[in-house]
């Protein structure tokens, strides 16, 4: 009887105990997500465009923290690389978007789509592959936008001596932004220029976009 008694009282003891370790966590639990909630709520920056629809921002203390995080995931040094180009904000087609430049080994923007200001999604762009066909690319080169054109325009290449350029001219898409939700950039051309050491060469096309049927257009 005794021998029952005394594992009665043990399992009693180790019960309250679970539950006090159990109780314990949980409070625990909700402060720590308390906690990441607020730490959250500070680590994003308001982007005010306030009817802007192209701006830039040559300060680092402006350029909201989750925009420089955004690029420092992708190996972005924002504060070397806004030393050579400001930032660039533009609206376009009711899309927001951040223009961030990078100064890598062979420079370039990564571009930003802002549909979602908190957390900014890195677009990439359809780009030459080397030998044959086309691939993708986060980093498709010095962005100059176009406004009159509605173009964007990315070049890339070397200082080397001789060199080629290459320059990658896109629009925004429409369809694809009505089906996927985000900003798409849509490859019209492409155009390449070798770089003697004499000079530049002129531009000339090597690949232009041809119009599609009516039937495969989506309306």
């Amino acid at each position: 009887m005794r021998s029952t008694l005394k594992s009665v009282r043990v399992g009693v003891g180790l019960l309250m105990l679970v539950a006090a370790v159990h109780l314990t966590s949980a409070a625990f639990g909700e402060d720590k997500q308390s906690a990441g909630s607020r730490d959250d709520a500070a680590a994003f920056d308001p982007i005010r465009f306030g009817g802007r629809t192209d701006f830039q921002v040559s300060a680092l203390a402006e350029v909201p923290r989750q925009v420089a995080r955004a690029a420092q995931r992708e190996n972005c040094d924002v504060e070397k690389g806004m030393k050579q180009i400001p930032l660039r904000f533009l609206v376009e087609r009711e899309r927001r978007l951040v223009l961030v430049y990078c100064q890598w080994i062979l420079g370039s923007h990564l571009v930003f789509d802002l549909k979602d200001a908190r957390h900014p999604k890195l677009v990439v762009f359809p780009f030459l592959a080397q030998n044959t066909g086309f691939g993708t690319t986060p980093r498709p080169g010095l962005i100059t936008w176009r406004k009159e054109a509605g173009e964007f325009e990315a070049e890339t290449g070397t200082d080397m001596c001789p060199s080629s350029r290459l320059r990658h001219v896109y629009r925004l898409g429409r369809t694809e932004g009505v089906t996927s939700g985000t900003s798409s950039f849509v490859l019209v051309r492409v155009d390449v220029t070798a770089r003697g050491c004499g000079g530049n060469q002129p531009w000339s096309t090597v690949w232009q976009a041809p119009n599609w049927p009516e039937s495969m257009i989506v309306r």
